[in-house]
This record gives structure tokens, C-alpha cells and sequence, in this order.
């Protein structure tokens, strides 16, 4: 009997001191300001890259595939804003890598989902996209949809755009 009271009396040291070491322990996740908030905008028709899929589909982007992505800092939100007369026809596609220029393999880049590309307050005009998470990346994100031939007149942007 005395065993198990020696026992029981142990694990209950054991536990309490367990408990202690992890309220007081430092976290490696945020403990510092590496996961400060950050905001900024991003304007497609004037920053982003245009490419005519066909059939009056476009894909709007934020650089080219194998071009320089974005940096995308922990805690970064960014508000980005559609082209005029552009219409979104499903959620935007997110990626990031580790490095900031990607060869046409993409050899460095994932699929981004979770808390590195929370999207949110899509409307006909913008979208949100925050890296919630407590790493640094390069993010690059696309939107296909149909766009306005009127709205469209005029405009130079990315890559595609004529040269004058």
C-alpha cells in the first residue's frame, strides 16, 4: 500500500511539473516580431500579367510563372484589386516557394492552402489574401474569368500588353 502511495505521489510530481514547464517553456512559433502583420495592395491591370487563354478567357497573375513571385512575408495581408470589367469565374489559385524566381517547372513552388493562403472578401472588384502562417515565402497567385472587351480598351499591362 505504501508502494502505491509512493507512486501515485511521484506521477503527481511528475505531472505538475510537466504542466509548469509548459506554460513557462518559449515558443518557437511567433515569439518574436517575425509574424508582425504587414499590408499592402496589389493592382492586377497596372502590377499583374495578362494572358488570353481563348474562347474570351483570361488569367490574370501576379507575374509570370518563371518570372520573379512576390515576397510574402509572415502575417503579410495583401488586398488585391481585379481589372475593370473583369469577371472572376472561381476562387483564386495560390502558390508558394521558398525561392523567388521559379524555372518553368516550378521546381521550388506547392500548391498553397491553410494558413498560407487565407482567401477571403472576394467581390466583384477584389479579393484578400493573408499568409497567416510564421514563414517567409514567394507567393503567386492567378484569377481566370472573362473580360469586358469596353473595360479593356487602353489598357498596358503585364507582359502581353503592346508595345507602343
Amino acid at each position: 500500500m505504501a508502494e502505491r502511495a509512493r507512486r501515485a505521489s511521484l506521477a503527481a510530481a511528475l505531472a505538475s511539473s510537466v504542466a509548469v514547464a509548459a506554460l513557462v517553456a518559449p515558443s518557437g512559433a511567433c515569439a518574436t516580431h517575425e509574424c508582425d502583420q504587414s499590408f499592402t495592395q496589389f493592382d492586377l491591370r497596372t502590377q499583374g500579367v495578362r494572358t488570353d487563354l481563348g474562347s474570351g478567357r483570361v488569367q490574370w497573375a501576379s507575374s509570370a510563372w518563371d518570372g520573379a513571385w512576390l515576397d510574402y512575408p509572415a502575417g503579410r495581408f495583401m488586398q488585391v484589386n481585379l481589372p475593370p470589367g473583369f469577371v472572376l469565374d472561381g476562387p483564386p489559385t495560390v502558390w508558394v516557394s521558398t525561392g523567388q524566381n521559379q524555372d518553368a517547372s516550378g521546381a521550388t513552388a506547392t500548391s498553397a492552402s491553410g494558413q498560407l493562403a487565407q482567401v477571403f472578401a472576394v467581390t466583384p472588384t477584389s479579393f484578400d489574401l493573408q499568409n497567416a502562417g510564421c514563414a517567409e515565402y514567394y507567393v503567386w497567385f492567378g484569377v481566370q474569368g472573362t473580360q469586358s472587351v469596353a473595360a479593356d480598351a487602353g489598357v498596358d499591362a503585364g507582359a502581353d500588353a503592346p508595345r507602343d
